[in-house]
């Protein structure tokens, strides 16, 4: 049985043909399709967004894929390095927690921090390395989750929020929203199920955040008014981002 990873460009050496009067090859490629997926799902070798297939002498093609890997280092240069940024940071919460362990919102916003910077190197690490599906969709909701629950806990604690049931579920629904790749990767929801737990996870999700903020901003606490303005334009672009690719036509009258 096959296993799906993402396409790597590779280079495949033909045995040399000594017999002069040889002038025709044949190449046979094998693919295998997941039968979970549909016909219409791509599967075996294409020309995705590398477009440098090449046939020729060895040494020229390889040069050439070296230079792709390069160029996609060069490329996820910037965001590696703010991956580094946030997992340090998330990091050096944990010092600040175990001298103030009251204050839990160093805990969470270290937890949130180190997922959110593993997430932005992990997801430009799959365009150099042949990650397994399963495993990559796996570890990114994860992370993903990770990211989104400690950001809630963070600010609860943070702006001093009473965690009731509608944090739960909160919580529980991005759960859900985070894991729907992992799901529908597994066959056990549909596209568009998938596509729709997404969404309300993050629109829940930011909503939940901006909400809050502002009901602490008008009861006049400092944190929250200073964080309202950032808060609300970073979770807003979330909020419409996630709603719109449930419903694409939100928002298009003005583009």
């Amino acid at each position: 049985q096959g296993v799906r990873r993402y396409s790597m460009p590779s280079v495949f050496d033909l045995p040399s043909e000594k017999r002069a009067f040889a002038q025709t090859h044949v190449v046979a490629l094998r693919v295998w399709f997941d039968p979970q997926l549909d016909g219409s799902s791509e599967g075996g070798p294409n020309g995705s967004s590398v477009r440098i297939a090449s046939v020729g002498e060895s040494a020229p093609v390889r040069s050439r894929l070296s230079d792709f890997f390069a160029l996609q280092r060069q490329a996820a240069a910037v965001t590696l390095e703010l991956s580094l940024l946030f997992i340090l940071a998330g990091i050096m919460c944990i010092p600040l927690f175990l001298m103030e362990q009251s204050n839990k919102e160093y805990l969470w916003y270290g937890i949130a921090a180190t997922s959110f910077g593993f997430l932005l190197g992990i997801s430009f690490d799959h365009l150099t390395h042949g990650w397994r599906i399963s495993t990559f969709l796996f570890v990114i909701s994860l992370l993903a989750w990770g990211t989104s629950a400690g950001l809630v806990l963070f600010f609860s604690y943070l702006l001093g929020i009473k965690r009731n049931w509608i944090t739960v579920l909160v919580i529980l629904i991005n759960f859900a929203g985070a894991f729907s790749s992992s799901f529908q990767d597994a066959g056990l929801i549909g596209n568009h199920t998938g596509n729709l737990f997404s969404s309300l996870g993050e629109c829940l999700f930011s909503a939940w955040v901006i909400l809050a903020v502002a009901r602490r901003a008008a009861q006049r606490v400092l944190d929250a008014m200073l964080l309202l303005v950032p808060v609300t334009i970073d979770f807003g672009i979330l909020f419409l981002d996630s709603l719109r690719r449930e419903f694409p036509t939100v928002g298009a009258s003005i583009e």
